[in-house]
C-alpha cells in the first residue's frame, strides 16, 4: 500500500502501457535491488556518476501487430549524445516461447534494410542499451496464450550526472517531463508536474 503510479499508452501500440513510478518512495521500492545494480555497473563502465531517472513496468495485454510496433529511440533528441543516457529491461517471469523479445539495430549498421537484431528476454537477466539505440518491441500473437496472460518487462531510465555532461542536462529533463511527466529524477534532483485534483463528487 501507499504507492504511486502513473499510467501512460501510445497511439501506436493500443495494447501496451507503462505504469511508471509516480513518486520517490515508489522509485525506490522498483529501482532498490536491479535497478540499483544498473546503475552501480554504469558507474563502473564508464567512470562517472549516473542517476536512475525513472522506472515502471512495461504490460502488454494482447498481440503486438507488425505495424504496431514502431522502430525508435528513447532518447531520439538530437542534443543528446550517446552513452549519456540508458535503457534498462527485464522480466517479471519467464514468458512463453511464443512471446516477442526486442528487435534492435546496431549503431554501426547504415543499412536499413539489414535485418534486426533479436534479444530474447530471461529471468534474472536485463538488457542495458544506449538511449540512442533503434529498437522495437518484437510483433507476436496473443493467440494460444494462456488466458489472461500479460507480458510484463521492468523498465529503467539512465543518465551520466557528471559535470562534463550539464549541458545535455535541459534536454534530458525535456525527454523525461515528456515521458513521465508527474515523477523524474534529474542530476539536479527530483522533478515533475502537479497532478490535476481529482473533479468534485456529486451525488
Amino acid at each position: 500500500g501507499g504507492l504511486s503510479y502513473d499510467i501512460y499508452t501510445t497511439g501506436w501500440t493500443p495494447t501496451m502501457r507503462w505504469v511508471t513510478a509516480g513518486d520517490a518512495p515508489t522509485l525506490d521500492r522498483l529501482v532498490s535491488s536491479l535497478g540499483t545494480q544498473i546503475k552501480e555497473a554504469l558507474e563502473k563502465e564508464y567512470g562517472e556518476p549516473f542517476v536512475i531517472n525513472s522506472g515502471c513496468f512495461v504490460a502488454v495485454s494482447g498481440s503486438v501487430e507488425p505495424n504496431c510496433a514502431k522502430l525508435h529511440a528513447d532518447w531520439a533528441t538530437e542534443q543528446i549524445p550517446r552513452d549519456r543516457v540508458f535503457t534498462a529491461l527485464t522480466p517479471l517471469f519467464d514468458f512463453p516461447a511464443e512471446v516477442g523479445g526486442l528487435l534492435w539495430r546496431p549503431h554501426s549498421d547504415a543499412e536499413p534494410s539489414m535485418p534486426l537484431l533479436r534479444h530474447k528476454y530471461r529471468v534474472g537477466e536485463a538488457v542495458v542499451f544506449d538511449g540512442k539505440l533503434m529498437h522495437q518491441t518484437e510483433p507476436f500473437s496473443f493467440n494460444g496464450l494462456p488466458e489472461g496472460f500479460e507480458r510484463v518487462l521492468v523498465s529503467y531510465s539512465f543518465c551520466a550526472a557528471s559535470e562534463q555532461t550539464r549541458d545535455h542536462w535541459p534536454h534530458i529533463e525535456q525527454v523525461l517531463r515528456d515521458q513521465t511527466a508527474h515523477y523524474y529524477v534529474t542530476p539536479s534532483g527530483p522533478s515533475g508536474r502537479q497532478r490535476s485534483p481529482p473533479p468534485p463528487f456529486h451525488e
